[in-house]
């Protein structure tokens, strides 16, 4: 996910949320991609906002399910043909999409690709949302089925039912992380990735649509954005389209183009000792500036200052708990209840002991 760095691209800087240093990237910069969970949260959420308004204002939204199709076997890791593999599983997609309109009123809306990664490799397979504009019984639904698993060859197709989260059919390309029992079972998280392994999958899918609109929905976010609207969520959990402000459009324009842009967030590290012994998570922030001259730029200033704020709240409570200090004597219960004298009472009170509560 990093290519040579020439004077024309924008300036991506390392700083730490914790020491506050700031390093300048040195002959590389980082390309927009899906995998990197900083930039596919900026992406999904918008997404999802988009697909759940849709589906509110189709007249037959409320019938929308999902189904879930998987690509046969895994891509194994530094297979040269993955990139290949994943465009020919979308192109199965796409086909099934066209035939399911033809031969069943069936409207397939987006199609959202994951790939959870493990030992042997990436696990793909995408979420299909669909709307079926007529009433299908159980044999109908059967005959539905057959048809789409020919379609899609020796891929694995499950009906999920209706959509109860909007949520759970766009979800992040792979997970930043998984736990130990999963680890076991040989799941890998993006964390776990050896940077070979990593930059493998960065070629395999970088310039791929992994969020596909069909149809109706293409045209509507076409539409959207031709009329500069966004969708935004009221108080009241409502969701509205609304305009965007014309200078904040203006900004998000430069900040595409890697123009006046200024503090870009694009990702946050995991704890390294990026300067010093000390280890902190890192913010990467593209075209830095300590004195922001653009509303984006003090936006930016803002978020920075802030995880800097929280790393120091935190080391500052670590720092208070690192020592369990008793400076009240000891007492002993007197025969009735009744609390006796302390022990030491002669004397000031003595610190019993002081013991590191850890690191």
């Amino acid at each position: 996910m990093r290519v040579p760095l020439s004077d024309a691209d924008p300036a991506l800087w390392k700083i730490g949320d914790l020491t506050g240093g700031v390093e300048k990237s040195s002959g590389a910069i980082w390309r927009r991609c899906q995998i990197l969970p900083e930039v596919a949260k900026r992406d999904r959420g918008p997404a999802l906002k988009q697909l759940e308004l849709f589906l509110e204002d189709h007249p037959k939204g409320g019938f929308a399910r999902y189904w879930v199709a998987t690509r046969g076997q895994r891509i194994g890791w530094f297979d040269s043909s993955g990139r290949d593999q994943v465009k020919a599983f979308h192109r199965r997609l796409s086909r099934l999409a066209s035939m399911l309109w033809r031969d069943f009123s069936i409207e397939v809306v987006c199609r959202s690709t994951e790939m959870p990664a493990d030992v042997v490799g990436l696990h793909v397979h995408a979420n299909l949302v669909l709307i079926p504009y007529r009433f299908l019984g159980e044999d109908a639904w059967d005959k539905v089925l057959a048809s789409a698993r020919s379609v899609l060859g020796g891929a694995w197709l499950k009906d999920a039912g209706r959509i109860d989260d909007i949520r759970e059919v766009l979800k992040y390309v792979t997970k930043p992380s998984v736990g130990p029992e999963a680890k076991r079972d040989g799941e890998m998280g993006l964390c776990d990735l050896t940077p070979e392994q990593l930059g493998w999958m960065f070629e395999t899918v970088h310039g791929l649509k992994l969020f596909q609109p069909f149809q109706r929905f293409r045209q509507w976010r076409s539409d959207l954005q031709e009329s500069g609207e966004k969708v935004h969520r009221l108080r009241g959990r409502q969701l509205v389209r609304v305009t965007k402000p014309r200078r904040l459009h203006k900004q998000q324009k430069a900040s595409q183009k890697g123009g006046q842009a200024e503090n870009i967030i694009l990702a946050r590290t995991m704890p390294h000792p990026a300067f010093g012994p000390v280890f902190e998570p890192c913010t990467i922030v593209m075209n830095y500036t300590p004195t922001p001259k653009t509303g984006v730029g003090r936006i930016g200033l803002a978020i920075l200052r802030e995880r800097q704020a929280e790393a120091a709240a935190w080391q500052a409570a670590r720092a208070r708990a690192s020592y369990i200090v008793h400076t009240c004597a000891s007492t002993v219960q007197a025969h009735g209840g009744q609390s006796g004298p302390p022990v030491g009472a002669a004397g000031p009170p003595v610190a019993v002991s002081a013991v590191p509560a850890g690191p």
